[in-house]
């Protein structure tokens, strides 16, 4: 599991975050997301649909959410552009 420690970061850097990640996957992995921004939880949905991702768990804590998602390498010709 691939642990993203976004507390104190405002939107859309936890979803930026999240995407710096996936650029580096040649496969399907577990994400497992911290974050205070209280956009957070929509964002997070919102981007699951958009890339087939599966947003497997949101908890929110007393003071933060804690996201567990399971996301789908980028493909190469996305990320060249071609």
């Amino acid at each position: 599991m691939i642990v993203i420690n976004a507390i104190g970061k405002s939107c859309p850097m936890p979803i930026v975050e999240i995407a710096r990640e996936r650029m580096k996957l040649s496969e399907m992995a577990t994400f497992q997301v911290f974050a205070d921004d209280s956009a957070f939880p929509n964002d997070i949905r919102a981007v699951c649909a958009q890339t087939g991702s599966d947003l497997v768990q949101m908890i929110r804590k007393e003071d933060h959410y804690e996201a567990v998602v399971t996301v789908h390498p980028v493909k190469k010709a996305l990320r060249f552009g071609m």
